[in-house]
């Protein structure tokens, strides 16, 4: 049985009144390699930087290894890394990398938040 680490059900978020996501659900399990294609304006970025806590929702759930991205905000980065030099050119594939390098080198667990 697999651990969930990424869980998006029913996501929703808009920029007044651009919908950048409508309802996606999703989940990664531990170990699992995800990544979010899709072209321009599709909500790639928008999910990435919910996920990490750095924008709020507009309705649904998010969740990164058991913890609301909603509710602990930028302390998020704390488990999953810092990003932010990927922020001008992120790509999935960069970005997984990044994930996956941080938490082999943090060892921090999400009970550390």
């Amino acid at each position: 049985m697999s651990e969930t680490m990424i869980l998006i059900k029913d996501f929703r978020k808009s920029y007044g009144g651009f919908i950048a996501v409508d309802g996606i659900s999703l989940d990664v399990s531990r170990g699992e390699v995800f990544g979010l294609l899709g072209p321009n304006g599709a909500g790639k970025t928008t999910t990435l930087e919910c996920l990490e806590g750095l924008r709020r929702s507009d309705g649904g759930t998010l969740r990164v290894d058991d913890v609301d991205p909603g509710r602990v905000g930028r302390r998020l980065s704390r488990l999953i890394g810092d990003n932010s030099r990927l922020r001008p050119c992120r790509t999935a594939c960069a970005w997984t990398r990044q994930c996956a390098s941080s938490a082999r080198t943090t060892g921090l667990h999400r009970a550390s938040i």
